[in-house]
């Protein structure tokens, strides 16, 4: 029977199947944990069996060379099955960052527009030293000398704008202004 297996000859080839194939399927199959994968995986070798059969000098090693060559093959599909695992699990973490990101910024964005259209409708003196307090960062003295006025009245326009976006931003809307305006 080897010498027909050598000869590339069918009967010789599967005879080598017919003995083995059962054993390895289930050998492959408690590896892989897949009936399918396993199949496949038996059949591959067999196929590289036969690619290699001029190569193999007697019958007794056919069995150790198809163990051998499925035991390899099986852990390299797990090997590939964890490192796609883990690159799936990377790629669903970026996603779920990634829209959780966008999420926060669309938030943000609509938020700020909300807040920076109430401060455009505020009365001039107060839109002016509104936005140079708490968007420049200036102090009463240096808003106070900016616009030629009291820093008293600077204060109390601040105060008064603050009081106007109140009655316009209400629900959450007032949190956010206690969190950016205090």
């Amino acid at each position: 029977m080897f010498a027909s297996f050598q000869r590339g000859e069918e009967r010789g080839y599967a005879h080598f199947f017919h003995t083995h194939y059962k054993a390895l399927f289930f050998y492959a199959n408690g590896l892989l944990k897949d009936e399918e994968a396993a199949e496949d995986t038996v059949a591959d070798c067999f196929l590289k069996l036969y690619e290699k059969r001029t190569t193999i000098q007697a019958a007794a090693t056919v069995k150790s060379f198809l163990y051998t060559t499925v035991r390899n093959a099986c852990l390299d599909k797990l090997r590939q099955q964890k490192v796609r695992s883990m690159h799936h699990a990377g790629l669903a973490y970026l996603q779920e960052k990634t829209e959780a990101s966008a999420a926060e910024h669309l938030l943000r964005t609509e938020t700020l527009s909300l807040i920076l259209a109430a401060i455009e409708s505020l009365p001039p003196a107060s839109r002016a030293v509104f936005k140079l307090y708490y968007l420049e960062g200036k102090s009463y003295e240096e808003i106070a000398q900016e616009l030629g006025r009291s820093k008293e009245t600077v204060r109390k326009q601040k105060h008064y704008g603050l009081t106007v976006l109140r009655g316009k931003l209400t629900g959450p809307f007032t949190i956010l202004l206690c969190f950016f305006f205090s």
